[in-house]
């Protein structure tokens, strides 16, 4: 009996907060049996012009991706699939990434003056930016490494996350800029992981109702779908929820592991990602590419 298609459509590498080469994770995906893929780096579409050619050799539909944070509520990430013009939406990225690289910069010198040691060294800091994967997750990692915080969750909600004691913020677009931006791009805008979604303030998750309203909002600035299954959802309400909100309001249901390499049990690919998601995000980035809207002038640096 033949096994149904793997596919992945949610996976990090090293050029943002993971911890694998592209190349050695399409040679996972080959081993492993999947049939597509997306790296979905956080804030930059390098990663798939990086990968392409020996996803091409492998044999591995490789779709081009990434995921932005937005400004409006704690966790609400918009992934990007398929952008054809991505040159200027990663000029729109890096000047985002440059001017956040300066302020995980400072909250790197306050920690070691805090615990007065280094957590990297020069050369590593020097490669992290160099390779725009300088971040507060992986500081979060290395603070658990060097035995200074209990595991990388408290560290970062407590340290070094945006509503840690040491109080930097980074810039963040708003989700309207950045769907707007990836539809600019001739991408489909896709919600990420939304049952992490949180209120800015409090912490508290979204009700269900508040993800339907939010979902439309989203839907009347160009977004195309919801990440409906995802590998942090064990829950069938959950699951079946997000796929109903996506049925009642025209949206395509796509998924994937969210693979970052740091975490134990984490695999590539997802079994309940079918070929019927796969035709819907194929169809939606194709007709995106025939009805491309027009570029504004560095929207994403309108931040809110």
């Amino acid at each position: 009996m033949k096994r149904d298609a793997l596919y992945d459509l949610h996976i990090h590498t090293k050029l943002s907060d993971g911890n694998k080469d592209a190349l050695d994770i399409l040679e996972v995906a080959k081993a492993n049996e999947l049939e597509a893929v997306s790296f979905t780096d956080h804030h930059t579409t390098r990663t798939f012009d990086e990968a392409t050619v020996y996803a091409d050799y492998l044999g591995i539909e490789l779709i081009p991706g990434t995921e932005i944070s937005t400004s409006d509520f704690k966790s609400l990430h918009i992934l990007g699939y398929g952008m054809d013009d991505r040159a200027e939406l990663n000029m729109q990225l890096k000047t985002i990434t440059q001017t956040n690289q300066r302020k995980i910069i400072e909250i790197l010198l306050k920690i070691e003056q805090q615990y007065g040691k280094k957590l990297f060294t020069n050369h590593q800091v020097k490669v992290m930016l160099r390779e725009g994967n300088l971040t507060r997750k992986n500081i979060a990692h290395q603070l658990v490494k060097m035995g200074l915080a209990k595991d990388a969750e408290s560290a970062y909600s407590d340290i070094v996350g945006p509503f840690g004691n040491l109080g930097v913020q980074t810039i963040k677009p708003s989700a309207k800029n950045v769907i707007e931006s990836i539809n600019s791009a001739g991408g489909v805008a896709v919600v990420a992981h939304p049952r992490s979604i949180k209120h800015r303030q409090s912490g508290h998750n979204l009700s269900f109702k508040e993800h339907e309203q939010l979902f439309a909002e989203l839907k009347s600035y160009g977004l195309q779908g919801i990440e409906a299954i995802h590998q942090s959802d064990n829950s069938s309400r959950v699951q079946n929820f997000f796929k109903y909100v996506a049925n009642n309001q025209g949206l395509i249901k796509t998924g994937g592991s969210d693979y970052h390499g740091h975490r134990s049990g984490e695999s590539i690919g997802n079994p309940n990602v079918k070929e019927k998601h796969m035709d819907s995000l194929r169809q939606a980035i194709k007709d995106r590419h025939n009805s491309k809207a027009p570029r504004d002038a560095c929207s994403l640096c309108a931040s809110s």
